[in-house]
């Protein structure tokens, strides 16, 4: 019996944990102001789509971005949402950038999340955890610029 209350004491501890953890990742992202995503191809040009609260613009110039539109669009509020609450800022806080590779004429990858209270750059990220965490923001940009065409 004694074994049983411990456990259920050690659960209840570890939901309360996890819950303090969703509620600040939860606070953290609701201070998000924007979104960005760049890609750069040097000379062949470039992508740039960006999401607030409530826009998405997606810009592109040079040869090799003709088939992306260029525009600013009401953005849905569940798309905003499901956009933030996929960022884990405490992860990307730890990400190793790249080398710029533009001024070679290289392609470059910079993503750009600003909060109320500061703003994060990252440029060709080389760590996989926090790649796949904004290959996967990339794709949900992506995403939404398709939807709006």
């Amino acid at each position: 019996m004694l074994s049983i209350k411990n456990t259920l004491f050690i659960f209840a501890l570890f939901l309360m944990f996890d819950c303090k953890n969703a509620e600040q990742k939860n606070s953290q992202n609701g201070n998000i102001v924007f979104v960005s995503y760049r890609y750069t191809v040097g000379m062949g040009g470039a992508e740039s789509i960006t999401a607030t609260k409530d826009s998405l613009i997606s810009e592109t110039w040079g040869r090799t971005f003709q088939d992306v539109p260029n525009f600013t669009k009401k953005i849905d509020e569940n798309d905003w949402k499901k956009l933030i609450n996929s960022i884990d800022l405490k992860i990307l806080e730890n990400a190793v950038n790249g080398e710029m590779r533009g001024v070679y004429d290289g392609p470059d990858q910079i993503f750009t999340i600003k909060t109320s209270e500061k703003e994060y750059s990252f440029t060709n990220v080389r760590d996989s955890v926090s790649a796949r965490q904004l290959n996967a923001i990339k794709l949900q940009l992506k995403n939404m610029v398709s939807q709006k065409k």
